[in-house]
């Protein structure tokens, strides 16, 4: 009977692993302390929304979900921005206010 493949059934040949390895993925900035900042001195209601996007960040990258937690991280980072927005113009209306009031 003719064998295509000679080499099979003896000892000499030894199986070989390649391991392939996964791009080098980053994990997003989370912006965490910039939501508390700004939940903090800015703007109460969109900091607090900053502060709960920033903290998916690192559990939807850990379950390899960088798409989630790319998004999570600019949703973080885009009320947080509105927040101290908000926050500035607030303490700037304040400020105007108490030097015409003269209070």
């Amino acid at each position: 009977m003719y064998d295509p493949n000679p080499q099979h059934g003896k000892s000499g040949v030894t199986p070989t692993t390649v391991t392939i390895p996964r791009d080098a993925q980053v994990e997003p900035n989370n912006y965490m302390a910039l939501a508390i900042f700004v939940t903090i001195c800015c703007f109460l209601p969109t900091g607090i929304a900053a502060i709960v996007f920033s903290s998916r960040v690192k559990d939807l990258f850990n379950r390899g979900d960088l798409d989630g937690a790319q998004d999570a991280a600019a949703k973080a980072k885009k009320l947080s921005l509105i927040s101290l927005v908000i926050g500035l113009i607030l303490i700037t209306i304040s400020v105007i206010l108490n030097i015409t009031m003269g209070t």
